[in-house]
């Protein structure tokens, strides 16, 4: 199995919001950077109305922004549903505590 993620539905603080509309390839860094401390939540899609519902009712900020799906690999969508291609810098493994 594997994702798709709506681009335009990833929820972005106000200074990052800013720089992407400045240079729109930023989306890529700020959708795979891996620093924003949000958490991933998968829901049934049966039980995605209700979840949104007690995050509403307990003012929770919580966005719907993709879903899984039966193709292998990761999807991103732009706004009009064509894929938004996402180059992902090369990372370097992290050395093992205590090295």
């Amino acid at each position: 199995c594997g994702a798709r993620v709506e681009v335009s539905s990833v929820p972005l603080s106000d200074a990052v919001a800013d720089l992407v509309a400045g240079d729109p390839a930023l989306i890529a860094t700020a959708i795979t950077g891996g620093d924003d401390y949000e958490l991933l939540l998968a829901v049934p899609a049966e039980r995605a109305p209700d979840v949104l519902a007690a995050a509403r009712q307990s003012q929770t900020s919580m966005a719907e922004i993709g879903a899984f799906v039966p193709e292998i690999g990761l999807t991103f969508l732009d706004r009009d549903s064509r894929h938004h291609v996402v180059e992902q810098p090369e990372r370097r493994p992290r050395p093992a505590m205590g090295q």
